[in-house]
């Protein structure tokens, strides 16, 4: 997956898209992608900080990776792009 962010100073600004193109498959199969990750994000979101804009663009393989490793790998990315705070080791 990929991450786009413009950070913003308003700190109520928080956008969310998802950006999939064919060659990720078949119709119904970008559909359930984009579910997927739209669900991730509207469960996580309250832990991400203010003023952002972000575009996720999933790669080839997305489709076909459980909701687990979905959420695991949007975390992480997250995490790397500083939306989300780190995490404490030995937490």
């Amino acid at each position: 997956m990929a991450f786009y962010i413009q950070f913003s100073e308003d700190a109520a600004l928080r956008k969310f898209g998802v950006s999939l193109s064919r060659a990720l498959g078949k119709a119904y199969l970008r559909n359930r992608l984009k579910r997927r990750l739209k669900e991730i994000y509207r469960v996580e979101k309250e832990s991400f900080r203010g003023g952002y804009q972000v575009i996720l663009i999933p790669r080839r393989g997305s489709a076909a990776r459980t909701f687990d490793e979905l959420r695991k790998s949007f975390l992480s990315l997250a995490t790397r792009s500083g939306l989300l705070p780190r995490m404490k080791q030995g937490s």
